[in-house]
């Protein structure tokens, strides 16, 4: 039979380790979160605003190549749209 002692420093320890596993990832998992790498969605994201900027760009020198970067950032906007419904 384990004692009442026993089981007050086990909820003790296990109190503890908690704590100490929120502290891990407030202070170095949020303070090197910028090695975390990109989701599939934020990838697409930047893609998709990359490609809107090139066609803006392009409006005004070429119109038929602005175009085209539009149309490619739509087929971009569906695949998010559809990874956004999934979510």
């Amino acid at each position: 039979m384990i004692s009442s002692k026993r089981i007050e420093n086990i909820s003790l320890i296990s109190f503890l380790n908690c704590q100490l596993y929120c502290i891990y990832k407030v202070k170095f998992v949020g303070m090197f979160g910028w090695l975390k790498g990109k989701t599939e969605e934020e990838k697409l994201a930047l893609q998709y605003k990359d490609l809107l900027k090139q066609a803006y760009d392009l409006s005004t020198v070429d119109r038929a190549a602005s175009d085209l970067k539009r149309a490619e950032a739509e087929e971009v906007g569906k695949i998010l749209d559809e990874i956004r419904q999934k979510n």
